[in-house]
């Protein structure tokens, strides 16, 4: 089978094609949401690692247990929110920083209410 026989797809045209359910999608969204705070669990984990700090110093570092500290790393639910990640990544020396990106501009938040361009 040549390449010219394939069809390519969107993301929408793939479910919709492949998943006509609309509880199908809403599982497909949750599913790659549940992956992408898996993903950024992981790289925060690695660069503990990296750092040579432990769960335990996390832990003493956040006031929370270790065990709180190992489901962040894991992104079990309630543990993905922006103010543990933030803890967490101060926990490793570091600053939580978003950005907004507007195409042409952007807008960096470093802490609550604060902002630089």
């Amino acid at each position: 089978m040549s390449s010219s026989e394939f069809h390519h797809y969107t993301r929408d045209e793939f479910l919709a094609e492949f998943y006509p359910d609309p509880g199908d999608k809403a599982a497909i969204a949750a599913g790659m949401e549940q992956l992408r705070a898996e993903q950024r669990a992981f790289r925060l984990a690695e660069m503990r690692r990296r750092l040579g700090i432990t769960q335990a110093q996390v832990a003493a570092r956040m006031g929370i247990t270790q065990g709180r500290v190992s489901a962040i790393e894991h992104a079990k639910p309630g543990t993905t929110e922006l103010r543990t990640l933030a803890a967490y990544v101060e926990a490793l020396g570091g600053r939580l920083e978003i950005i907004a990106d507007f195409g042409d501009q952007r807008l960096a938040f470093t802490e609550p209410g604060t902002e630089a361009a």
